[in-house]
């Protein structure tokens, strides 16, 4: 059973993969190049004029690939309707002399609208061993993150430690005393099977 979170998270990708394949439909003309058909956006596909030029199909189930990686492959395709489409691959039709449709000036409105967007959504600033960080973040990365925690030594007898627990009654004193936390305390005295 998918958790609610999961649900969102799945309409959050149905929604992109609309909005993009809306845009590289615009950058290609918004119609078929063989028969002018522009009225539903489902029925317009990508077809690769040199097949050994194809990294990915654009429309191909499960692909979720970044916007800029899906202009660069439909340069390598012109858009055709459905029933063109099969049309080409049954051999009915020929696209030799069929150029891309493909509009340098609208692909680069759309490429800088999600860099903007994207600038705008997060701020960066400066991790302390110099990499590039989110500001919301206290890292860089996990790595970076593991560098900076030191494993604290509570420099203490254990039969201090255990007539100092004995007392306050409290793992959270006797852990600030020694800069560790109360669970800290609470590993090493379970460990003197106290």
């Amino acid at each position: 059973m998918k958790t609610t979170k999961q649900k969102q998270n799945i309409k959050n990708v149905t929604r992109w993969r609309i909005r993009a394949k809306q845009k590289l439909v615009d950058i290609c003309g918004g119609e078929c190049v063989l028969c002018g058909y522009d009225k539903c956006i489902r029925a317009l596909e990508f077809h690769h004029l040199d097949k050994k030029q194809k990294e990915f199909g654009i429309s191909q189930l499960g692909h979720t690939l970044s916007f800029s990686r899906a202009v660069e492959e439909i340069q390598k395709c012109i858009m055709v309707c459905a029933n063109c489409h099969r049309e080409i691959h049954d051999g009915l039709v020929n696209t030799s002399e069929i150029k891309p449709t493909f509009n340098e000036d609208i692909a680069s409105v759309y490429l800088n609208e999600i860099n903007l967007n994207r600038t705008k959504r997060r701020k960066q600033d400066t991790c302390r061993c110099g990499a590039l960080k989110y500001a919301d973040q206290h890292f860089c990365s996990k790595k970076c993150a593991g560098l900076n925690r030191k494993p604290t030594k509570i420099k203490i007898t254990d039969d201090q430690l255990v007539r100092l627990y004995e007392k306050c009654k409290n793992y959270e004193k006797v852990g600030r005393q020694f800069g560790v936390t109360g669970a800290a305390i609470k590993r090493r005295l379970r460990k003197m099977k106290f």
